[in-house]
């Protein structure tokens, strides 16, 4: 609950002050070409880099590697995106400093540190129904085969007579 009157209450009750306070300093039109401007530049970056980070996703898991960090990273440029499409300065705020990289870094290291913060895959969780463990170097393959004897054409049996 407290966190939707957060996020329904007090975030546009800020927003709306200091909407008041810099329309106030700078004026109307100002202000809202402000706002305007940052939803521009703001969707930009955010395609910009959520483009690198979707196309750095791809490479490390083409070369066998977990995109964990760029995971984390995709979300908090989503949520950046969000945040920058809504009208007010501290949104915008929140929602730029979301897409600074070291500050992405600093994030996700003090929400690992903290323990609010997991990945898991599928071989790291548990062995698996066979007994082994998730660490074991073994490959499976499955499939199905069919035994299939030669059959002997006629040529083959000229050749045996002689």
């Amino acid at each position: 609950m407290p966190f939707f009157v957060a996020i329904f209450i007090v975030v546009p009750l800020v927003e709306l002050y200091v909407f008041l306070q810099v329309g106030e300093s700078l004026g109307i039109f100002h202000t809202l070409l402000i706002c305007v401007l940052t939803a521009i530049i703001g969707g930009f970056l955010v395609k910009q880099q959520g483009l690198a980070t979707l196309m750095g996703a791809k490479s490390d898991m083409r070369t066998g590697k977990m995109p964990i960090g760029r995971l984390f990273d995709g979300f908090c440029i989503v949520i950046a995106g969000a945040l920058l499409l809504t009208p007010g300065f501290v949104t915008d705020g929140i929602g730029f400093a979301l897409l600074l990289p070291p500050l992405r870094a600093v994030l996700r290291e003090i929400l690992m540190k903290s323990g609010k913060f997991h990945f898991y895959t599928g071989a790291t969780r548990a062995s698996d129904a066979r007994g082994q463990s998730p660490h074991s170097e073994t490959t499976i393959i499955e499939g199905e085969f069919e035994h299939v004897e030669e059959q002997k054409t006629e040529l083959d049996h000229k050749g045996e007579d002689r």
